[in-house]
């Protein structure tokens, strides 16, 4: 790509009158000559002097716009622009030098309403569509940049740079004959246009021509021998077409000239690599090291793959998978989103993509990705699976389920689903389907489930010694009358007792179901989830005794304590004060030993 020339405009005056207006007319017109002399500075002086006389005039703030832009004082020219519009509001030449001062900016969006303002206003400028492709061509919008390029073409201004940028966009479109034809027509126009042999070479090796496109990519580093680039693609070209020991040549020549490029391709094809290789035997190595559990090997291997076939999507998605399973998260991310880019039917990218996103925490990223692999193949258990897990991890239990229950559909001896479904189940109070669930797994070779059924469902089927009428040690007086209630309940402490939490966090929900005003289930509830680590969680549930007893000390207490091990010292300090104030000696003691608080008065 060929930056254009920079198409801005004078403005002119004719005729003048009086003194003064003589005078700053005079300061306008040497400030043009020394414009026309690329003396900068000397005309924005002028142009100062004869605004200092007359203010009301467009002409003078549109021309030391013009003088400030190729100072590079982009933002001073808009501001003049700006004026020069205001005092005269429908100038397309104005708007055309407006938006070449944004494009300096880097304000891409506006320098486009500005060249599409002027030709609005004059819809045969063909300078202002010539720069509005590109900067589309910038923004990387490539058919609406080749779009502006006809325009500016048809309207009779065909320049080498304009055949050479179509052709460019038309190459990234993967139109590589239409392109080749425009870097034909830029290179007849001007023969010494060394970017359009070297972009004419790329297109020609993508088209199977080696022969002519290593010619032109010489032909330009005749043209310019320090035209980096085109030693790296000429030895890309090489390579591809077997020519390695002339590959490392190039690129050995790019590397001298500082193309930082080149130094990858050295590493992987120049240092006793062996034979070359094509990308598919790449690809393979690639598979057999992931096989292998040997990730960075395999990362190598797809590295390798996609340098020679940049559109290699597969390459990409099992790059990612590799760098997941290496802990390199973000990159695996990265991998996955260029596979999809490369093809956007790619599902098993959609879904491994999703996977990474919730190992890194993103659950809300990582739903959209499992719902769009479920979209594109409603048969996917695994996304099914995955997107249960997700769900979970939210807290949205209900929703896991019935995730599971489609994974379960497509595949009836998915042992993980089956474990996992029993844990949604578990955090809804289905103690029985939780056990069911753990049984199933286990029978299908699960082989966490017979762990997790030691330890959610080793009361059940008569195992369990203790009688319903166990006193309650945690509570004398409840403030639930509700029988079933009160049964759960006491269920609840004695595996609270017994340290085995989860059950203690089911019988405590079974009893909030039967009796949603149980404050002491709610708050012993969240006394399991502190032993469980999970603070967020037991924060609610104390929440929740709060609301209905707002006088609730053990509550502060504990709740300060979840705040105190999630690192909120303030919270921790505010909800043990509140604690002290109602007697709490528990919230007494972590206020004196944390604080000092208290400390004067135990001396």
């Amino acid at each position: 790509m060929r930056k254009p020339f920079y198409y801005l405009f004078f403005i002119c005056l004719l005729g003048a009158s009086g003194t003064w207006a003589q005078t700053a007319e005079e300061y306008f017109d040497s400030g043009n000559q020394k414009l026309m002399k690329e003396d900068y500075d000397g005309a924005v002086n002028d142009y100062n002097n004869a605004i200092a006389q007359k203010t009301n005039v467009a002409a003078f703030f549109a021309n030391r716009a013009i003088a400030k832009y190729r100072l590079g004082r982009y933002l001073e020219s808009v501001q003049d622009c700006d004026i020069a519009l205001r005092l005269e509001p429908n100038q397309s030449k104005v708007y055309n030098n407006r938006g070449l001062a944004n494009f300096g900016l880097k304000r891409y969006k506006e320098a486009v309403s500005d060249y599409t303002k002027a030709t609005a206003l004059e819809p045969t400028f063909a300078k202002a569509y010539n720069n509005r492709a590109f900067t589309y061509l910038t923004m990387r919008v490539f058919q609406s940049a080749i779009d502006d390029y006809d325009k500016s073409i048809g309207l009779k201004m065909a320049d080498a740079a304009s055949y050479n940028n179509r052709g460019w966009a038309k190459a990234k479109l993967k139109r590589f004959t239409e392109a080749e034809q425009d870097y034909n027509k830029a290179i007849a126009m001007d023969p010494e246009y060394a970017m359009a042999y070297n972009n004419r070479g790329y297109v020609r090796a993508k088209l199977g021509d080696y022969t002519n496109s290593v010619r032109d990519y010489s032909k330009s580093i005749i043209l310019n021998p320090r035209f980096s680039d085109a030693y790296l693609w000429r030895g890309i070209t090489h390579y591809r077409f077997g020519n390695q020991e002339q590959a490392c040549k190039d690129w050995t020549s790019a590397l001298r000239l500082k193309n930082q490029k080149a130094q990858q391709w050295l590493d992987d094809f120049c240092t006793g690599d062996g034979p070359a290789k094509t990308a598919d035997e790449y690809f393979a190595d690639g598979d057999k090291a992931l096989l292998n559990e040997k990730w960075q090997e395999a990362i190598s291997a797809y590295t390798k793959c996609v340098h020679l076939k940049s559109d290699h999507y597969m390459a990409y998605g099992h790059r990612g998978r590799a760098n997941r399973k290496a802990g390199n998260l973000d990159q695996a991310i990265a991998d996955f989103s260029k596979a999809i880019k490369i093809n956007p039917e790619y599902d098993w990218a959609y879904a491994s993509r999703g996977y990474a996103k919730v190992v890194a925490k993103k659950y809300a990223e990582a739903l959209l990705d499992f719902d769009k692999a479920i979209a594109l193949k409603p048969s996917y258990r695994w996304a099914y699976a995955h997107r249960a897990r997700t769900k979970y991890y939210l807290g949205r239990y209900k929703d896991a389920i019935e995730d599971y229950n489609n994974a379960l559909k497509i595949d009836p001896n998915d042992g993980w689903s089956y474990r996992n479904r029993a844990l949604a189940r578990y955090e809804l109070g289905d103690a029985v389907g939780t056990c069911a669930d753990l049984k199933k797994a286990k029978e299908l070779g699960d082989y966490k489930a017979e762990g997790l059924m030691q330890e959610y469902c080793k009361t059940r089927g008569g195992n369990n010694q203790r009688t319903s009428n166990t006193t309650n040690k945690y509570n004398t007086g409840l403030s639930s009358s509700n029988a079933e209630a009160i049964q759960f309940y006491k269920l609840g402490n004695e595996r609270l007792d017994d340290e085995a939490f989860y059950d203690a966090i089911t019988r405590y929900t079974q009893a909030i179901w039967a009796d949603a005003r149980f404050k002491e289930a709610y708050m012993d509830r969240g006394h399991a989830k502190i032993r469980l680590k999970d603070y967020r969680s037991a924060i609610k549930d104390f929440d929740n005794a709060l609301l209905l007893d707002i006088n609730y000390s053990e509550a502060y207490y504990l709740r300060g304590k979840s705040k105190w091990l999630l690192k909120d010292n303030e919270g921790a300090k505010a909800d043990w004060l509140k604690a002290k104030a109602l007697g709490n000696t528990n919230a007494k003691n972590m206020l004196l030993l944390n604080f000092s608080i208290g400390q004067d008065q135990k001396k």
